[in-house]
């Protein structure tokens, strides 16, 4: 099961590839995206984005059926200057989390995304998450 899902990511990851016409810019964006065994999350995806000083902040969390509520915080931390730029925070019913915040940012810095929240599911039943990403504007 775990090969086919590798497999399929794989597949898609070439097609969107081939399709973008701008690698470059395809291969520039690191995303993180892990699917997990978990009891209520199906699959978590957090980016980190630059467009000149302008980060784009992006959560996604999608829980499995049965999932009520999702809550999180979204932080982006400077790690050049050793300071938090921004926290959002914010709680979805259902089971799909989607979050895209944007922050002024300083070119050659190096920025860590983070992300850590709860998936909580139809008895109520919580389960965390955290996930994180860096990269250099």
């Amino acid at each position: 099961m775990q090969k086919m899902r590798l497999a399929a990511v794989g597949l898609l990851s070439g097609f969107f590839i081939l399709m973008s016409g701008n690698v470059q810019t395809v291969l520039a964006q690191p995303v993180l995206e892990v699917s997990l065994l978990s009891d209520n999350i199906s699959s978590q995806k957090l980016s980190l984005d630059f467009s000149g000083n302008q980060a784009r902040c992006t959560v996604m969390i999608a829980g499995k059926a049965g999932t009520r509520k999702i809550t999180g915080t979204l932080k982006l931390y400077d790690e050049t200057e050793a300071g938090t730029v921004n926290i959002w925070t914010a709680s979805k019913e259902g089971s799909i989390y989607n979050v895209m915040k944007t922050a002024a940012v300083k070119s050659g810095h190096r920025y860590r995304l983070s992300f850590s929240g709860s998936v909580y599911d139809a008895d109520n039943k919580e389960e965390k998450v955290s996930i994180s990403t860096v990269k250099t504007n």
